[in-house]
């Protein structure tokens, strides 16, 4: 069974999403598919600069979850713009503010 990112506990978050509704299940999906992304693209930039690197934002990328309230993928990518702005105040992390809030763009546009 492969890992996904950010999952220490693999086993306990696959046993929660089968017990979770079909259009909460589609949310995760969603969420999921969003955060993979942020994270690759993430690390595409601090391989070109490593001074873009900001443990804070990789660990929250990798970290949270999908909240309860998620239906859609507009809330999902609200959450997901919440986390970027908390986690890139400083001015050395503008680069990647603009390029995740790019790709998170990106997943609106699809929708």
């Amino acid at each position: 069974m492969e890992q996904k990112i950010g999952y220490r506990h693999f086993g306990k978050h696959m046993r929660e999403f089968s017990n979770l509704s079909e259009e909460r299940k589609e949310a995760w999906k969603k969420f999921e598919d969003v955060r993979e992304a942020l994270y690759a693209k993430y690390l595409e930039l601090i391989r070109e600069d490593l001074r873009l690197s900001n443990a804070s934002l990789e660990s929250a990328i990798r970290e949270v979850t999908c909240k309860e309230s998620n239906k859609d993928t507009a809330s999902v990518i609200e959450q997901w713009k919440e986390v970027i702005e908390r986690y890139t105040q400083e001015e050395k992390d503008e680069p990647i503010k603009t390029t995740l809030l790019e790709v998170l763009n990106q997943f609106s546009e699809k929708e």
